[in-house]
């Protein structure tokens, strides 16, 4: 009688012990599920942070690089080969890394109007377009933006932005007072600084000294 009661103690102890081990086995997965998830979230942000830093980075390196060229335009006059405008911007410079060294290109920075599938709200794209930049042609800057959009290389920089990015771009005045335009077109020289905004939350907001006038000092305001 005794071996019996021993045997089903031993029994009920087993039940329970197999129960507890599957409640932990339960609880230890639903841990590592839950951290799983979190260190998710986290890498997830990393990259989106470093995606941001790295987008800042480039920007900065680009409108820091207009280099002070001049073509004649089809009516013979010497022109600087930089346009500004609120929504887009065309330039001479190098890209690293892209060609031989000392390589010139047509850049064009421009915004691009999206609308995903359903979406009721407008977005918007920044992309880079560029293609080889080439001695003594004729500057025709509609014919360029074309051949820019039809013929060049193009990349995105920025994407599902709520709102377009705005350019605008620094004079500094005969009377030696800095100003903000609105536009750049046809100007003898190149602006002194440029400044890419948005609406302060998730598009980015630069100004930068190009590299040509980086050793020119504005007056104190």
């Amino acid at each position: 009688m005794n071996a019996h009661r021993q045997q089903a103690f031993t029994l009920l102890e087993l039940l329970l012990a197999i129960g507890l081990s599957m409640l932990l086995s339960l609880l230890a997965y639903g841990g590592l599920h839950l951290a799983i998830r979190s260190w998710d979230g986290v890498d997830r942000q990393l990259q989106k942070s470093e995606r941001h830093y790295l987008t800042q980075r480039l920007l900065r390196r680009l409108l820091e690089s207009p280099q002070e060229q001049h073509l004649r335009d089809v009516d013979g006059l010497l022109q600087l080969a930089f346009r500004g405008q609120p929504e887009s911007l065309i330039f001479c410079a190098e890209l690293p890394g892209l060609g031989q060294p000392g390589e010139r290109y047509w850049l064009q920075l421009v915004q691009e109007q999206t609308q995903p599938l359903g979406a009721e709200a407008q977005r918007w794209q920044l992309l880079l377009r560029y293609r080889p930049w080439r001695d003594n042609a004729v500057l025709d800057w509609p014919l360029l933006e074309e051949s820019l959009s039809l013929d060049g290389d193009s990349e995105v920089l920025l994407e599902d932005l709520p709102a377009p990015l705005r350019f605008s771009y620094l004079e500094r005045r005969r009377d030696g007072e800095p100003q903000w335009q609105e536009e750049w077109l046809e100007q003898a020289q190149m602006p002194v600084l440029l400044r890419i905004a948005g609406d302060g939350q998730r598009q980015p907001e630069l100004t930068v000294a190009l590299w040509e006038n980086s050793h020119d000092i504005l007056p104190a305001r």
